[in-house]
């Protein structure tokens, strides 16, 4: 809650210059009025104003209206403050406003040659650039910079975790690649080749015959569905896949290129790393990793228990954000 050009905190009168709280009025038990701010229970249970007109001042009528707390409004409003939004009664620590459903960030954002890069999702992983991968400020889709990836060895990964694992729900994963080298490129994968129990899905392009193909393993055997596409080298596509209840679909620009129906099959979990730019063909402690893409890549997203796209869309003109 910001505060407005003239803020009253208390009923004397007196001004507190304060830039932004979180106010979370708690009226769940119907036991009276606990005030959390910043997720600390400021003061015993309310039965009246008092609170609001000695600590917090006047707020919008509609805020307390649609939280249930219209006994509590018994002075007129004053505008000090901007409207607030209620988004749930609760006690605790207040949420930073991420999405929950966002696994895995990555804006590649930095300065030109470095070697690391940061997680934008709650989950702050560690992610690791393999080989030659780094930053690079001369191409990006979006920010300051992309990953580039020389075909020899570069890759960035996370380490396997359950948030890779999809299950039968479902999910989105999605990215902007820039091909420099028309080889065989691979965009996502989380696969571990020659072990059936290991082996989720990955995503690549054949460049010899022209096919983007998706593979991925369900409970019930692996599929491989393929599309013709010659893409152009040095343009940065938006790469996605999405599944929806039964329906599985990959799209290249917001055109969905390969659909599937999948009923409630479960994908088969991996314990192999999710990898951006490369595909395991080992079981080894060392794996041989191929297919590995050469380009640029940026913007790349996991959300897990969302279907961001279910439609043909047209993708997103500015930088994802950690909330939406």
């Amino acid at each position: 809650m910001s505060q407005g050009t003239n803020p009253t905190y208390n009923g004397e009168g007196k001004t507190t210059l304060l830039n932004m709280i979180h106010s979370a009025p708690d009226k769940a038990e119907l036991t009276g009025y606990k005030p959390y701010i910043t997720g600390v229970l400021t003061s015993g249970d309310a039965f009246d104003d008092a609170f609001l007109r000695n600590h917090l001042g006047r707020v919008y009528y509609s805020s307390l209206h649609y939280a249930g707390l219209d006994s509590l409004i018994g002075d007129s409003v004053d505008g000090s403050f901007r409207p607030i939004t209620l988004t749930g009664l609760y006690e605790g620590t207040p949420s930073a406003g991420f999405n929950a459903n966002l696994k895995l960030l990555l804006h590649f954002d930095g300065s030109d040659g470095a070697t690391t890069t940061t997680d934008s999702s709650n989950n702050e992983r560690t992610i690791t650039l393999a080989g030659d991968a780094q930053l690079d400020t001369a191409q990006k889709k979006f920010g300051t910079a992309s990953l580039l990836l020389d075909g020899n060895g570069d890759l960035a990964s996370a380490a396997d975790d359950g948030d890779f694992d999809f299950g039968s729900g479902d999910f989105t994963i999605e990215g902007f690649f820039r091909i420099s080298s028309l080889g065989n490129n691979t965009f996502f994968s989380h696969w571990e080749n020659g072990d059936a129990t290991g082996q989720s899905f990955y995503l690549v392009h054949f460049n010899g015959s022209n096919r983007l193909r998706f593979a991925y393993r369900l409970t019930t055997g692996l599929v491989e569905v393929n599309y013709t596409w010659e893409p152009s080298a040095g343009t940065f596509y938006h790469i996605a896949i999405a599944r929806n209840g039964a329906d599985l679909k990959v799209y290249i620009d917001g055109t969905a290129v390969i659909e599937e129906s999948i009923s409630t099959t479960s994908f088969v979990a991996s314990e192999d790393p999710f990898r951006i730019g490369a595909f395991n063909d080992a079981t080894t402690a060392s794996p041989t990793l191929e297919w590995l893409f050469a380009g640029h890549v940026d913007e790349v997203r996991v959300t897990k228990g969302e279907a961001r796209y279910t439609s043909n869309f047209t993708p997103t003109t500015s930088a994802f954000s950690d909330t939406a």
